[in-house]
């Protein structure tokens, strides 16, 4: 039977603290079958949000490197894991932020190619098929 995963459950696994919550959640993560949790997009946000905010202040490549080794648990279950990457590869390499990122690899995986914003990511977004416009 297929569980959803709040994300405390991941941050507790990441962060290793509280310690009686962090060996709870590791414990409870690795011994998941496979495909038996799934993080929605909205969780896999919000960890990001949690983990460079002033409680935990990862940087970019910390972050980066949580979110493989979530996805990578045998465990978890994502809707679109190509989008995620995706997502992730541009967090990482085209200093996006997480939002900005998930928006553009999800316009690039329906084919879309203009996005209607007020940020100007122009430069961060060269090359990859989409272009930005501002509402008018």
């Amino acid at each position: 039977m297929t569980k959803l995963l709040d994300t405390n459950v991941l941050l507790r696994h990441v962060s290793g603290a509280p310690v009686d919550q962090a060996l709870a959640a590791t414990t409870f993560l690795q011994g998941s079958a496979p495909g038996d949790l799934l993080l929605t997009d909205v969780h896999v946000a919000e960890f990001v949000r949690v983990l460079e905010s002033s409680i935990y202040q990862a940087d970019r490549e910390t972050v980066r490197a949580a979110l493989e080794a979530i996805l990578a648990l045998p465990a978890i279950t994502v809707a679109n894991p190509a989008l995620l990457q995706e997502a992730i590869d541009m967090y990482a390499h085209r200093s996006l932020n997480w939002t900005d990122a998930y928006l553009i690899a999800s316009a690039r995986t329906v084919k879309v190619t203009e996005v209607v914003s007020f940020d100007r990511f122009d430069s961060k977004i060269a090359g990859l098929g989409v272009r930005r416009r501002e509402p008018m």
